[in-house]
Formats: C-alpha cells, structure tokens, sequence
C-alpha cells in the first residue's frame, strides 16, 4: 500500500516536472518569436538580421540611397517605419572592398529607400527664382541637402508641378525668408520622405 501511494506520487511530481519544463520551453520561444517581430519592425534590427546572413558585423559601411552615412545619420532613420525602405541588403567582405574598396573591408549595407515621384529632380530642373534656388545651393554645398529638397511655403508642402508653379510664381520681395528645417524633425514630420532635406519658405 505504502509502495502505491510513493509510486503514485513520483508519477505526480514527473508530470509537474514536465509541465514545468513544457510552460518554460514554451515561454522562451515565444519571447524568441517576439524579439525577431520586434527586430522586424525597426531598421537597425532589421540591419543586424541581414549582416548576420553574410557574416558581418554591425560596424559595416552603411550606404543609404548611395551616399556612405554614418551611425547617427542611421540612429535617425531608425526611427522611421520599416516600410519606408524598399530594400535592406547586407553585402560580404569581399564583394564591398570590389564595390568601395579600403571603406568596404567591413562589408557592407545597402539601404533603399521609398522615394516619392513627386518630389523627383525633374520638378526642380525649372525652378527661376534666384533666391530659392541660391538657398538650394547653399544648403547643397554644406551637404546639408539634396538637389530635390521639400519646399513649405508657409506651412504647405509642394509636390510635382507646384514646385515650379508655386516658386517661379513668388517675386523677389515676397520672400521674407528661408529656413532650413533640422533632419530629426524633418523626418519626424514627413517621414522618408524628408531624406532630401526640408527648406521652410516664409512669405510676407
């Protein structure tokens, strides 16, 4: 009777056991599963997935829309939706030294963005008002921006054919000024789209 009851309550303690260890194998992969969708769901994770496919580490080059960024430039984007990048490729050692040669002894990323067709060189190629497109130099000189910066005219942003329409249409002495809008704030308003840079136009 004594040998029941002890055998009884081993198979009890066993099974505990096992459900416990079931409960924690369970537990670990979903905190696995989460810890990837959480990867997923920013651009450094997603990064660090791909780096890790070829080799490489996190110290690669970074190139975003073919121009070599750095980490903070990279900490910006990051706060953007992954599904603001068309592409996030991860390139071996040996095939980035072939592509940037000694910037490439690391690997590298390759990180294509969204672009908007709107807001494409063409619509700028028109542009005639010699303050505005002096601000554009400037601004491009500095590597502060691109050729194909968004214009706000007070508060209004413009795309496509209003980006000629709208500028070409100011005088001289409408424009009380032009400010340049900080990157972290540009992409925190207009997302990817803002990877050109923002120029705020104030009108009298």
């Amino acid at each position: 009777m004594k040998k029941s009851i002890l055998f009884s309550l081993i198979i009890i303690l066993l099974s505990s056991c096992a459900k416990k260890q079931i409960a924690n194998s369970s537990g670990q992969a979903n905190q696995s599963q989460s810890q990837l969708e959480k990867n997923n769901e920013n651009l450094i994770g997603r990064i660090s997935q791909e780096t890790a496919k070829v080799g490489i580490d996190d110290n690669a080059l970074l190139v975003f829309d073919g121009k070599v960024i750095d980490k903070a430039e990279l900490k910006l984007l990051n706060e953007l939706k992954v599904t603001d990048f068309v592409e996030i490729k991860a390139l071996s050692k040996d095939i980035a030294v072939r592509m940037y040669n000694e910037q490439g002894e690391k690997g590298a990323v390759i990180i294509i963005p969204f672009k908007d067709e709107l807001l494409d060189t063409g619509y700028y190629e028109g542009l005639t008002n010699e303050i505005v497109v002096k601000a554009i130099s400037e601004y491009e000189s500095q590597g502060l921006i691109n050729k194909n910066p968004i214009l706000i005219i007070n508060g209004v942003p413009l795309l496509g054919d209003e980006i000629i329409n709208r500028i070409n249409a100011l005088g001289e002495n409408d424009i009380s000024k032009i400010n340049l809008l900080k990157k972290q704030t540009a992409y925190s308003i207009y997302g990817i789209r803002a990877m050109n840079g923002v120029l705020l136009i104030d009108t009298q």
